[in-house]
């Protein structure tokens, strides 16, 4: 009413937290970085070293990391299932870890983030795979080995790498 004061309180309840994840290129740890706290912590203790890059999706419980294989020197690619671990528990280690063909050499998340695709090189060229809650289907073949995989939303582009020797 006029001439009184009034206070209004308001509580925020905060359900969930941000948490950035990223993996160390030399050891292959993933760690989490909640930005409340700040504070660095270690989600897996699986070793994969020589880490080339890595891609997060479904919602950052699953990753592709591309790695350096030093037996072969070539670079190779593993899907994991990231483990769930809290700021203050125990690192474990990746779970359901596959390991792709080898000689991945692109990959790309879509804006859903529910699908990953992913080029592979092989004797006669390259496949393309998507994989989605549905598993891993082969959606093109091509002679051309270089294809570099980008989405634009929910729309996979595939654009040929810069060469020298061929066209663009």
């Amino acid at each position: 009413t006029q001439g009184t004061s009034t206070v209004e309180i308001k509580k925020f309840v905060r359900a969930s937290s941000t948490v950035l994840i990223f993996v160390d290129k030399i050891t292959g740890y993933i760690y989490g970085y909640p930005l409340e706290t700040g504070k660095i912590y270690q989600i897996s203790n699986t070793v994969v070293p020589g880490v080339y890059d890595a891609h997060f999706f479904a919602n950052g419980s699953r990753v592709i990391i591309r790695h350096v294989d030093r037996e072969n020197d070539e670079v190779t690619a593993l899907i994991a299932t990231v483990p769930s671990t809290k700021p203050d528990g125990e690192a474990t280690s990746l779970i359901n870890t596959t390991t792709l063909s080898s000689l991945v050499t692109s990959v790309a998340v879509n804006r859903g983030d529910d699908r990953v695709s992913y080029v592979v090189s092989t004797g006669n060229g390259s496949t393309i795979y998507t994989l989605s809650a549905n598993g891993t289907v082969p959606i093109a073949s091509s002679p051309f080995r270089e294809w570099d995989l980008s989405y634009g939303g929910e729309s996979l582009f595939v654009t040929s790498k810069p060469s020298a020797y061929v066209a663009g």
